[in-house]
């Protein structure tokens, strides 16, 4: 058989596990603070180090160590020195400033976009330890997001071509103008430190496809109807499968909702009162009673006219309005009769 003896299994001890533990410090415990350089807006202040009082882990692993059966160690302070001084950073410290020297117009076409000045490359800076030396460099996280908010602030992104599930285009989309931020970033990490001009380059983005629902049924009814999709806020003028129009609406508000359903419009005016509101109501053409109609945006008796901007919105109180230029041609198209439909 085998055997040993005098064995020693050394003890690994979690630093922050323990002092997640331990709710609370004893007095003069206080962590050592590293020597930094802080910049803010662009101008450097020394941070000196701050020696301090911790917990003796070296002195508890070996107490485990030794005696790995007691189940109870006593915790003890001991003197904590900042691995970092002041002195240390006395060669970094220009090259801190040497940065901050940095003044670099970015333009397009001999505009200003933006300068890269020092309050901007301060918040850039970051710090790495090589050979016992620490060096100030423009930290490569901090630069990326730079480059991703130039992006955001600068770039034209490419509008969708969108068309509907029968190859109907909606809308032809249009061409974006995408800030090359690899090559951005390339020209300014070679003139940190200098005072320069670079240019913007841009790539020309096509835009991609989206296929979405068609909200209208051509050829839903013989001859002429409306249809209304109150998703969309949209209106469409059939004559059987043709459709002749297709307009942007303002339907009810949630509160006053426009109903759906199938109906016909039985009366047409060329201006009609709402005495209830106290407003006139441009090519009104009423589908349900004398209640709801299709009608131009309304025009209070003041001569106040409410805005277009309203228009793709529900906001009415439950009839469809239509800029007026629209609602003309609705009116003129339309006869007594004529279908409506509206649905969601």
């Amino acid at each position: 058989f085998a055997y040993a003896k005098n064995i020693t299994i050394p003890v690994v001890i979690s630093e922050s596990s323990i002092d997640e533990k331990i709710l609370n410090r004893p007095n003069g415990y206080i962590s050592a603070q590293n020597a930094r350089l802080e910049i803010i807006d662009g101008t450097i202040s020394e941070i000196a180090e701050v020696d301090g009082m911790e917990f003796d882990y070296y002195k508890l692993a070996n107490d485990i160590t030794n005696n790995p059966f007691i189940g109870q160690y006593q915790l003890v302070l001991a003197n904590s020195e900042a691995e970092v001084k002041i002195v240390d950073l006395k060669s970094t410290k220009p090259e801190v400033e040497k940065i901050l020297q940095t003044n670099i117009s970015l333009t397009q076409n001999d505009r200003l976009k933006e300068t890269l000045n020092a309050r901007k490359v301060g918040d850039l800076i970051g710090f790495e330890k090589q050979d016992n030396k620490i060096n100030a460099i423009i930290d490569n996280e901090k630069i990326d997001k730079y480059m991703s908010l130039l992006n955001n602030k600068l770039s034209i992104k490419a509008k969708p071509i969108i068309r509907y599930n029968n190859g109907e285009i909606v809308d032809n989309g249009e061409d974006g103008n995408e800030l090359n931020i690899d090559k951005l970033k390339k020209d300014v990490l070679e003139n940190i430190g200098k005072a320069t001009s670079i240019e913007l380059d841009f790539v020309v983005t096509k835009p991609t496809e989206k296929i979405i629902e068609q909200p209208f049924q051509p050829g839903l009814y013989p001859g002429k109807y409306i249809e209304i999709d109150l998703s969309t806020q949209k209106l469409a003028a059939f004559n059987g499968q043709n459709k002749d129009y297709e307009f942007v609406v303002s339907t009810g508000k949630w509160s006053m909702p426009t109903p759906n359903g199938t109906f016909s419009i039985n009366n047409k005016k060329t201006s009609a009162y709402s005495a209830t509101y106290n407003l006139y109501m441009p090519y009104w053409m009423s589908f349900i009673g004398s209640k709801y109609g299709l009608h131009a945006l309304p025009e209070w008796a003041n001569g106040y006219k409410e805005g277009e901007d309203h228009l793709g919105k529900p906001v009415s109180h439950g009839c469809v309005r239509l800029s007026t230029e629209n609602a003309e041609i609705l009116y003129n198209w339309s006869d007594i009769g004529t279908i409506v439909y509206i649905h969601k």
